[in-house]
C-alpha cells in the first residue's frame, strides 16, 4: 500500500503542533495529502448555551488553522482542512472515525492527563483504532519527533492484529536502519508462555528489503510488567516506532491484552502505529 491520504486531528491541546509537524514530515517523504481535522468539544463550549457554542467553535477553529497553515506552509505538502463541530465529546469520536475510513493514516494524539479540558474523549484512540478500519499512528504529547521508522521494534505474537500491523507499518518503515521483531512472552510460576515462532515473519520483512531481526522479551504475566518492560526495551533499542497490533473491545488477541495496549498509550514516549 502507498500512503496518499493522511489524516492528522487536531484540537486546543499544547501537542498539536508538534502532531502537525510529523504529518507534515510523513506527508512530505510519501507525497500525500494532508487533511487537517479539526475537532474538539472543549472547554470554550462545555456548559455554554448552544446559542454561543457556534461562535466560539469558530473562532477556535480559526486559530488551529491558522497554526496549521504556518506549519504545513514550509513543508510545500498538499493539505487540506476540515471542520467537523462536535458540541459534545461522543461527536469528536465520530468525527474522526469516519474522515479515517478515507484515508490510508490517521494521526492521533496521546491523551495528556494534564489537559483536564481537552474536549477529547478518553478513548479515542481506541475507537478509531476498532471502527476505522485504517492505521493508527499515535504520537507522545510529550517530546520532539523529527521523522519515524528508520529504527523500528515490532511487537509480534502471531495474530490477526499483528499481521495487520506489519502488513500497515510496510509504507512506513521501508529503508528502516533496524527492525526488531520481538516476541513476548510471560512468566508465571516459573513457567514462560509458548513464544510465537519469529523465523517467518524475518524473512518476509527481509524480502521486503528491510534489516529485520529476531528479538523475545519476557516479563511477568501482567499487564503492567508487560508495559514498562516493551517500553524500556524501546528505549534501550533508541526506537522511533513501535508497530503493535492492538486488541479490540470485542476480544483480547492471544498474548495481547486489552490492558497491555492500554498500558503502552498511557506510558508512551515513542511514536506507536496501531492497527486491528
Amino acid at each position: 500500500m502507498r500512503i496518499r491520504d493522511i489524516v492528522v486531528h487536531i484540537d486546543a491541546t499544547a501537542a498539536a503542533n508538534g502532531r502537525i509537524e510529523l504529518a507534515c514530515g510523513l506527508a512530505r517523504r510519501h507525497g500525500a495529502r494532508l487533511l487537517g481535522l479539526f475537532t474538539h468539544a472543549g472547554k470554550t463550549t462545555l456548559g455554554l448555551a448552544p446559542a454561543h457554542q457556534p461562535a466560539l467553535l469558530t473562532q477556535g477553529a480559526r486559530v488551529a488553522e491558522a497554526a496549521f497553515r504556518r506549519i504545513t506552509g514550509a513543508f510545500e505538502i498538499e493539505t487540506g482542512w476540515i471542520v467537523e463541530p462536535a458540541a459534545a465529546e461522543s461527536a469528536v469520536a465520530q468525527g474522526v472515525i469516519v474522515q479515517a475510513r478515507e484515508a490510508d493514516l490517521t494521526v492521533l494524539g496521546q491523551p495528556d492527563p494534564r489537559e483536564t479540558a481537552s474536549g477529547v474523549p478518553t478513548d479515542l484512540i481506541e475507537q478509531t483504532v476498532s471502527h476505522a478500519g485504517r492505521p493508527v499512528l499515535v504520537v507522545p504529547y510529550a517530546g520532539q519527533f523529527q521523522g519515524i521508522g528508520r529504527r523500528v521494534v515490532i511487537a509480534w505474537n502471531g495474530s490477526r492484529e499483528a499481521a495487520r500491523a506489519v502488513a500497515d507499518a510496510l509504507p512506513l518503515i521501508d529503508g528502516a536502519e533496524a527492525v526488531s521483531v520481538l516476541s513476548l512472552r510471560a512468566k508465571a510460576a516459573g513457567r514462560l508462555t509458548a513464544a510465537a515462532p519469529l523465523e517467518g515473519i524475518v524473512a518476509h520483512l527481509a524480502r521486503h528489503g528491510l534489516p529485520a531481526a529476531p528479538d523475545r522479551l519476557v516479563f511477568e504475566a501482567n499487564a503492567i510488567e508487560a508495559a514498562e518492560r516493551l517500553l524500556s526495551h524501546l528505549a534501550d533499542a533508541g526506537a522511533d516506532l513501535l508497530v503493535l497490533g492492538a486488541a479490540g473491545r470485542g476480544r483480547a488477541a492471544p498474548g495481547m491484552k486489552r490492558s497491555l495496549t492500554s498500558g503502552i498509550l498511557a506510558r508512551m514516549t515513542t511514536p506507536v502505529l496501531l492497527s486491528y
